[in-house]
């Protein structure tokens, strides 16, 4: 977990740099194949064009992304678990102790609605009341479309989870589809704290979201919560509406958020809202 961990924070700073070297470059690229491809490429344009508003193509990419999100997770979820999937929970379940176990339950608490849903209100709360209206606009979309797509995804029937499949202790983490909603949730800090901000403090604000949603996703697995397939999938479509809406709003009169007034709050309301939990 541990090797995995700074893997993850590795690869996540040289990411971060690649964006950070050649942004300008890639958007460019994107406007000039959105002028030679006058259908699709109105979808480039309007995320990466600041003169051109984003919210109706962010309103069809997410209904684009929450078709493609039903026929995925239709696809993965047939009548008998996927060979990868079962191997993976019987690795993992090979290793189980009781203290790593009482660990990994304790990590459970933040894919959790009592935890995830306090830290998006006190943070859609703190950007209204420092006025900063476009901010609190693209945070509460990432939100109502990670929750549109978490109500969509109970529509879509699915094996129970491994440990009910399979065998093994109950971890009590509930419904393992809110991951798309916690990640989200979670994912978007730190792109409205890293706007203006030099390259560390952007390399420090992402590699804790990586870091807490690797936590989260590393219990899940372990505790036999959610499927390995569904993760992946989860973290991805929470991941690929986050960046999409990053776009949209770096590239359209970002503000200036001050980092204290927000992460005091938010940090406030997470720690209190997991200690209630525990």
């Amino acid at each position: 977990l541990v090797a995995l961990l700074l893997f993850a924070l590795w690869l996540t700073r040289l990411i971060l740099g690649a964006v950070q070297r050649h942004a300008e470059q890639w958007l460019g690229g994107m406007l000039d194949w959105s002028r030679r491809h006058r259908r699709l490429g109105k979808f480039g344009a309007a995320l990466a064009d600041s003169e051109q508003p984003e919210t109706p193509v962010l309103a069809a990419l997410a209904l684009v992304l929450a078709l493609l999100s039903a026929l995925v997770l239709a696809l993965i979820s047939g009548p008998e678990p996927l060979p990868l999937d079962v191997a993976v929970y019987q690795e993992l379940r090979e290793l189980h102790t009781p203290w790593t176990l009482a660990l990994a339950q304790s990590l459970l608490a933040w894919g959790q609605w009592p935890v995830y849903a306090p830290v998006a209100a006190v943070g859609m709360l703190t950007l209204f009341l420092r006025r900063h209206p476009r901010a609190a606009a693209h945070a509460l979309a990432a939100l109502l479309f990670g929750a549109a797509i978490t109500l969509g995804l109970y529509l879509i029937r699915t094996l129970p989870p491994p440990h009910a499949l399979l065998g093994g202790l109950d971890p009590g983490a509930g419904a393992a589809r809110d991951q798309v909603l916690s990640t989200i949730t979670y994912a978007f800090i730190p792109v409205l704290l890293a706007r203006q901000r030099s390259a560390s403090h952007s390399v420090i604000f992402y590699s804790a979201a990586v870091t807490l949603l690797l936590l989260l996703s590393a219990a899940q697995l372990y505790t036999g919560a959610q499927w390995f397939s569904l993760t992946v999938f989860s973290l991805s479509v929470g991941v690929v509406w986050t960046t999409l809406l990053g776009v949209g709003y770096r590239r359209h009169r970002p503000e200036r958020i001050s980092q204290r007034a927000y992460l005091i709050p938010v940090l406030g309301a997470f720690l209190i809202a997991s200690g209630l939990h525990w």
